[in-house]
């Protein structure tokens, strides 16, 4: 077979499958409306998920925290906890590195660091 032949063959099967395409989905610039996908009714999800080997995996469900509404009342009742005071000197010296001199309720001392 001849280059010219090959590519002929080439877009024909390309051409082809196009169509089959379109006939099953619609046209990908829209222009020919396209069928919509079916729509699946999905069962309430198990206790329990199986596979064919293993042991079973259960569904259960837990309480997430994502964010606060009140951060006085967050402050009384977690203040005095180590991790908020690291992420509360983290975020002092973060404006210390900004360029702030004085923050209140933190000491900031100067130290020396070699590079």
């Amino acid at each position: 077979m001849t280059r010219s032949r090959k590519r002929k063959a080439a877009r024909e099967a390309a051409e082809a499958e196009r169509k089959a395409f379109e006939a099953d989905f619609g046209t990908v610039k829209g222009t020919a409306e396209a069928k919509s996908p079916p729509t699946v009714s999905m069962d309430p999800p198990k206790n329990q998920i199986r596979s064919g080997y293993g042991r079973a995996a259960s569904v259960r469900e837990k309480r997430v925290v994502t964010g606060i509404n009140d951060l006085t009342m967050a402050l009384q009742r977690y203040g005095y906890a180590d991790e908020v005071a690291e992420v509360m000197i983290r975020l002092a010296q973060q404006a210390v590195d900004r360029g702030q001199t004085e923050i209140p309720g933190f000491t900031i001392e100067v130290k020396a660091f070699v590079r």
